[in-house]
């Protein structure tokens, strides 16, 4: 989170131009690739998937901007889901659990899908 770092303004900007699906029960697969590939483009996927972790001092400015960006990601994943889908997550307090949360449900019926397919 340096000098090159998309600021959370820049990330919701350029966010609704990238990401064209909204989750459902239907497409986990392809809304978490771009979601996925959004993030790591800006080198933020790290906030998905936990290696990002908050600043154990919240009195300093790393605390403010990483509670900013987590923030924003978590508010980007919530404008990207269907509202069957932003129900699942609506108690999420971190882009992580967010992610994970959504992970495990849709998952979940993306694999029951392809099996009643079979």
């Amino acid at each position: 989170m340096g000098k090159n770092s998309v600021t959370p303004l820049d990330l919701l900007h350029n966010a609704c131009d990238y990401i064209t699906l909204k989750l459902d029960e239907s497409n986990y697969v392809q809304w978490s690739y771009q979601v996925e590939k959004f993030l790591e483009v800006h080198r933020l996927s790290g906030f998905l998937d936990g290696i990002v972790v908050a600043p154990t001092d919240s009195n300093n400015g790393n605390s403010k901007e990483w509670e900013a960006i987590d923030t924003t990601i978590l508010n980007f994943v919530a404008a990207s889901l269907s509202d069957d889908a932003f129900s699942e997550m609506i108690n999420c307090h971190s882009a992580t659990e967010a992610w994970t949360t959504l992970t495990d449900r849709y998952t979940s019926i993306s694999e029951r899908g392809r099996e009643n397919q079979s």
